[in-house]
């Protein structure tokens, strides 16, 4: 006499149901992001800056040189508000 015993652990009764299928999204492609200031006072203007990429714009602001030596203010303040990585040293 021969008894086979099935068993199952850890999954409910009628584990052998309908698989059910993933929901697909379409999404679009990312798009490019192009990152620009410009600050003017009466007395000068930074000139204006693009960059293609968030780390570059955050390093321009630091930039005295480039800036023209113009709004150092307002260039610190625009790259603490934005949460530039690092400290703002001219």
């Amino acid at each position: 006499m021969l008894i086979i015993f099935l068993t199952s652990c850890g999954r409910a009764p009628g584990f052998m149901t309908q698989r059910e299928e993933a929901a697909l999204l379409n999404v679009d492609p990312a798009q490019a992001e192009n990152y620009s200031y410009e600050f003017s006072t009466t007395k000068c203007s930074t000139g204006v800056h693009s960059f293609d990429t968030f780390a570059n714009a955050c390093e321009a602001l630091k930039n005295h040189e480039l800036n023209n030596s113009c709004a150092e203010d307002l260039r610190e303040e625009l790259f603490v508000s934005e949460l530039c990585p690092g400290e703002f040293t001219s």
